[in-house]
C-alpha cells in the first residue's frame, strides 16, 4: 500500500517495482473507491535501483480517502503494476495501522 499525503499539492512521486519496465512513459490512473472518480495520467517515468518513479501533475487525495492505483505500460497499454493507496498527513507511519 502507497501512502499519499492529503495536500491541496497535486503533486506526488510514485515508486513502485512493476512487472515489466516501460522505456519512458507509464499510464497512470487513481480511482477514488468510494466516490468511483478516477483521474488519467500520461507520466514520464525514470528507473531508479530496480523501481519506476513517476510525479503526478493532477491528484489531488484528501485525507482519510482510499484509492486503487493501476499503472499501465505506455506503448502496450498492459497492466505493470497494480495496487492501493490511502491518503493521510500522520507523520509516524511506522506505527500507523489501517483499521476496518
Amino acid at each position: 500500500m502507497k501512502i499519499l499525503n492529503p495536500d491541496d499539492n497535486p503533486t506526488h512521486l510514485i515508486s513502485v517495482i512493476p512487472e515489466n519496465y516501460p522505456e519512458s512513459k507509464a499510464i497512470l490512473t487513481i480511482l477514488h473507491e468510494l466516490s468511483g472518480v478516477a483521474v488519467t495520467e500520461t507520466l514520464n517515468i525514470t528507473q531508479v535501483n530496480g523501481y519506476i518513479e513517476m510525479t503526478t501533475e493532477e491528484v489531488t487525495v484528501k485525507e482519510g480517502a482510499s484509492y486503487e492505483l493501476t499503472i499501465l505500460n505506455f506503448d502496450t497499454e498492459k497492466v505493470i503494476w497494480r495496487g492501493k493507496a490511502y491518503a493521510t498527513a500522520a507523520a509516524d507511519l511506522q506505527n500507523y495501522k489501517l483499521t476496518q
